[in-house]
């Protein structure tokens, strides 16, 4: 439901009738492409937030989870790993959004005048398939099962895969920059308003 409201916010936003108020505003085009990714992510993020703490009431309501119990069961976890984990997620949640405005930007130029839509959809897919095959050849170790990768360290066994932290993160943030470039230059030069 998050990734709808994104995708139908940023449309709305920026390429529907009311997006004549968006690009008449006195703001360059990378700080309209940053605060629309900036509330995408705050937005999910809160989401994210609402949604454990609902299962924690849930779990403490329905007396299947103590407070005892997930206070006693938080002393004993070992959260070296979190800091790591939670900036992944934050980096690749940038990065999925940055892949989203970009395929939405490039529908709405004159490289696409009909089935947008469609194209969009296959365009993401592919953009998926693609990003994964790539990350599989970098990241994944032929041959060596995800017991093995999961044993070097928690954030190996989170990510799934065997190179260092700042590695990894390094690498979403790559793609991260490359697809909210490429997204800012459409929006800049190639945007065709409906």
């Amino acid at each position: 439901a998050r990734l709808i409201a994104i995708i139908r916010n940023y449309h709305v936003s920026m390429f529907s009738r009311a997006s004549y108020l968006t690009h008449t505003l006195p703001v360059s085009s990378v700080k309209l492409f940053l605060a629309k990714m900036a509330g995408s992510a705050f937005w999910t993020v809160l989401t994210v937030c609402v949604m454990y703490v609902s299962v924690v009431i849930l779990g403490v309501s329905s007396r299947v989870l103590s407070l005892e119990q997930l206070f006693g069961a938080a002393r004993e976890w070992d959260l070296s790993w979190f800091v790591p984990a939670a900036l992944y997620m934050f980096v690749s949640l940038i990065g999925f959004i940055a892949v989203c405005y970009f395929v939405m930007n490039l529908v709405h130029t004159p490289l696409v005048r009909a089935h947008r839509n469609g194209i969009a959809v296959i365009l993401f897919l592919f953009l998926a398939i693609a990003r994964g095959w790539i990350d599989g050849k970098i990241f994944v170790s032929s041959g060596e099962s995800y017991a093995a990768i999961s044993a070097r360290s928690a954030f190996a066994s989170f990510t799934g895969y065997s190179q260092p932290a700042w590695m990894v993160i390094g690498w979403e943030f790559f793609w991260a920059v490359l697809f909210s470039a490429a997204g800012i230059w459409l929006l800049k030069h190639q945007l065709e308003v409906e």
